[in-house]
């Protein structure tokens, strides 16, 4: 059984690590969709709801990443591919 002393005493070690992070970075976008605002699309005739928010976050790797920085390991090297377009740059910005 671990006590608070030695997940305490884990946590403070695991901040002297260095890690290197190979992995599969993405971008997440969450959307708040307004179910107020609907109407028919005249090219699909399927009904669609207004966005009226969304937020970016890591995903895959890049959330590793941010739970590694959450627990104060900031000796970390990321390896991965990122694109050129707006959601790599966000990436890149988020991470």
């Amino acid at each position: 059984m671990m006590t608070g002393n030695k997940l305490a005493e884990i946590l403070q070690k695991i901040q002297e690590a260095k890690i290197l992070l190979i992995g599969d970075f993405c971008l997440d976008v969450y959307l708040n969709i307004d179910n107020s605002i609907t109407e028919r699309s005249v090219e699909t005739g399927i009904m669609a709801n207004a966005v009226n928010e969304f937020q970016n976050a890591p995903g895959g790797a890049g959330n590793v990443a941010r739970n590694l920085l959450s627990l104060g390991i900031y000796r970390l090297d990321i390896v991965g591919v990122v694109g050129t377009d707006y959601y790599g740059n966000e990436l890149q910005k988020q991470l």
